[in-house]
This record gives structure tokens, sequence and C-alpha cells, in this order.
């Protein structure tokens, strides 16, 4: 069915793929909660 090189790269492209969507989504963590202290700060 699938040669080896063939599923080794498509493993490499699953992980780029999660750590850049566990990256983007801590980053939007992060800047809600700076967004959040700003707002609290401007009341």
């Amino acid at each position: 069915l699938y040669d080896e090189r063939s599923i080794r790269a498509h493993v490499r492209r699953a992980r780029e793929l999660l750590s850049l969507s566990s990256l983007h989504s801590s980053l939007s963590t992060t800047y809600a909660l700076q967004h959040e202290a700003n707002n609290q700060t401007v009341a």
C-alpha cells in the first residue's frame, strides 16, 4: 500500500501541522489574556 518514505513524509508533515496549530492556539490565548488585562486596566 504505502512505502516507508511516503509514510515518514506524511508523519513529518502531520507533526509540523500539529506543532503549528498548538503554537497558534497558545499565541491566541496569550493575546486574549493580554487584551483582557488591557481592558481591565482601562476600566
